[in-house]
């Protein structure tokens, strides 16, 4: 395989979806979240609302479809109850 690949899930949602589903996955209060368009930003160049990437190529050359979001989810959770993130601190730290 060589090029540029995309990996992302096939699953289209919003950032504000996204935010809600990583707070009531690991405990926060999803009420925290208050959704916001990105006009609202005062950005100097005009951004889509609906940002995708075509994952098609990675897909194919693997044979099989990725991971949706929920699948990745909670395959983060469980590295993090794993313990990880010390793993790669200790990681940097040494190197």
């Amino acid at each position: 395989m060589s090029g540029l690949y995309h990996l992302v899930s096939p699953e289209c949602m919003t950032k504000y979806d996204f935010g809600v589903m990583i707070a009531r996955r690991f405990g926060f209060d999803p009420d925290q979240i208050e959704p916001i368009s990105v006009h609202d930003f005062g950005l100097a160049a005009a951004r889509s609302p609906r940002l995708t990437l075509d994952c098609s190529k990675l897909t194919a050359a693997l044979g099989r479809p990725l991971p949706d979001v929920r699948s990745g989810m909670e395959r983060f959770a469980l590295l993090e109850q794993q313990g990880h993130p010390e793993l790669l601190k200790q990681m940097v730290l040494l190197s």
